[in-house]
């Protein structure tokens, strides 16, 4: 019997097919993955504004959510006019509520709009969201916009009410 070395073109064929078809497969996980990370930072984020507002009304004092953009950071704090108190992180006590959604999700706080080009969405006694300049209360929506590569999602706060949503 005679032995052949190299493969036939059938063989290179069905080859070639499966490294195309693995590797089509791990490009639309990774996408996948990206829409995830997005959605658990928007989550997140959603979850620790509705926080410092249900703060707000259930000590009748001013809490709010600062952002800054450079650094991919927020931070939940509770206000009484001049001076911001960081809150304690609820789920563990050692540690306060500081998030920085790129560490923690390898995400972007892409941009945030609030009224006035502020970059702190504050919340009285009755939860309405308010500008921390020159602290009036919110007329049109503030958004928070967080990506990672197409992947976006943003996060809304009505004004008047202060309900928060992930769009």
């Amino acid at each position: 019997m005679k032995r052949r070395n190299g493969l036939t073109l059938l063989e290179l064929m069905i080859v070639l097919s499966i490294v195309a078809l693995l590797s089509f497969a791990s490009f639309v996980f990774i996408g996948f993955m990206n829409g995830v990370k997005v959605q658990s930072a928007a989550d997140k984020l959603a979850g620790d504004l509705r926080y410092a507002r249900n703060q707000a009304m259930a000590k009748t004092q001013w809490y709010g959510v600062s952002f800054e953009t450079t650094t991919d950071k927020y931070y939940v704090y509770q206000t009484g006019g001049g001076i911001d108190t960081i809150e304690t992180d609820p789920a563990d006590f050692t540690k306060t509520m500081i998030v920085n959604v790129a560490d923690r999700f390898n995400v972007d706080l892409v941009a945030v709009t609030v009224e006035g080009g502020q970059k702190k969405v504050e919340f009285n006694g009755l939860g309405q969201p308010y500008t921390d300049y020159p602290n009036w209360a919110i007329s049109s929506e503030a958004t928070i916009l967080l990506g990672i590569g197409s992947q976006t999602k943003t996060v809304a706060v009505t004004p008047g009410t202060g309900r928060v949503d992930v769009r």
